[in-house]
């Protein structure tokens, strides 16, 4: 009888050919069927196609539940790809510790919204430190750093310069040539770079040419452990370099992961020259003798160049009255998350209450490549992590003064 077929959990295209088979045993009108068709279908149609409006005629209404039938099928799969993280599956086989009754999980639920885990006590954090333990998960064999059941966040940004927000940049303009290109840009100089250095990114961007290295270096920072990049493999064909506007040589940049300073000349650039520095004033001179073969004008004083001046690019765009809280305009403290505190405020779910169900909408081409960037870049930091749980909050865009979006959630 058709007055009691029911989509259940199958496909609406089997719901639509059986449908179809019983509606030609009837003298019902389009109306009546569409009325009866739309009654059959599961709980979630219904739910779309009351957001989205019936269609006038039954035809068109089939259309439309299949299209968002496959639409929620979609989503499911992708949702079932993303449901076991790697991240956040132990590394080794860790011996489990009893939990009390506020930190159980109960494994029906997808995802447990209102669990975090609260910062360990002066005492608790004395007593690991005491007996050689973790700091995270309170077990023997391995530390902080190392430790299998922390989640991986975003890996610390590695750099080569020796400055801090304190302290303005010490930067000089430098142009590049080589056989088929040209570009310039600021370098930092920093004595405490084992070398010279150019982010990896920056030559693909610029096809600067690279060949790989003679011999692999290992660079370490400074708390002995190594770059994110790995080992450095590949360096620069020699480019042709200008510092400042008197000062030319022939150097290979050794090719890492350096976004912060995308160029570096390091301790032996410095020691190859000899420069003079006059903190004060913030200029560096080149008095030594081998400057003399890379200079462009031999006839000036002494032979001396000024080249760089300390200065910090972010002050060209904030207030001079507002250049005192310079350290809260820093771009990188909002890569990370504050640490846990004894006032951290979880979300307490009451006990049967109906998880907010966000709906389907579609949104535009701009939208979407926005929306995708917005999720790629806080999986990478950390700040949100893969779920499959059924809760869901809206997103809407507003457009900023460059006509550019900005992703709002609730």
């Amino acid at each position: 009888m058709i007055s009691t077929l029911q989509q259940g959990k199958r496909p609406v295209e089997d719901y639509v050919t059986e449908f179809r088979s019983y509606a030609t045993d009837t003298e019902w009108n389009d109306k009546a069927l569409r009325h009866q068709f739309r009654l059959g279908l599961c709980g979630s149609l219904k739910d779309e196609l009351a957001r989205v409006g019936i269609p006038e005629t039954l035809e068109q209404l089939i259309d439309l539940t299949i299209q968002i039938d496959r639409r929620l099928r979609e989503r499911r799969a992708e949702r079932s790809l993303l449901a076991s993280p790697s991240w956040v599956l132990p590394k080794a086989t860790l011996t489990p510790r009893p939990r009390s009754p506020t930190t159980s999980m109960d494994p029906s639920e997808p995802m447990q919204i209102g669990l975090i885990r609260s910062a360990i006590s002066a005492e608790e954090r004395s007593r690991r430190r005491q007996h050689n333990l973790c700091l995270y998960c309170g077990l023997s064999g391995h530390f902080l750093k190392d430790c299998p059941t922390r989640p991986a966040g975003k890996p610390h940004r590695q750099s080569f310069s020796a400055t801090s927000k304190e302290v303005p940049l010490l930067t000089v303009p430098i142009s590049l040539q080589w056989s088929l290109g040209h570009l310039e840009n600021q370098v930092a100089i920093d004595s405490g770079a084992c070398g010279c250095f150019i982010d990896a990114s920056f030559v693909k961007t610029y096809r600067i040419p690279t060949r790989p290295k003679q011999q692999s270096l290992l660079v370490r920072t400074a708390d002995g452990s190594q770059i994110s990049s790995g080992p450095v493999t590949m360096e620069t064909e020699p480019l042709s370099v200008t510092v400042d506007t008197n000062h030319i040589e022939t150097l290979s940049f050794d090719v890492v992961a350096s976004p912060l300073f995308p160029l570096i000349l390091g301790f032996p650039w410095l020691k190859l020259h000899n420069p003079t520095i006059n903190w004060n004033t913030g200029v560096m001179k080149f008095p030594s003798e081998s400057c003399i073969f890379h200079t462009i004008s031999s006839s000036s004083e002494n032979q001396s160049l000024a080249l760089c001046s300390l200065q910090d690019s972010r002050l060209d765009s904030i207030p001079p009255y507002l250049q005192v809280f310079l350290d809260v305009f820093d771009a990188k403290g909002a890569d990370v998350l504050p640490p846990h505190r004894v006032y951290d405020c979880p979300i307490e779910l009451l006990p049967g209450a109906a998880i907010p169900f966000g709906r389907i909408y579609p949104l535009s081409e701009p939208e979407l490549d926005v929306l995708k960037k917005y999720i790629d870049e806080n999986l990478e930091k950390g700040f949100i992590r893969p779920s499959t749980s059924p809760a869901g909050a809206g997103i809407f865009f507003v457009e900023k003064k460059d006509h550019s979006l900005r992703p709002c959630i609730d």
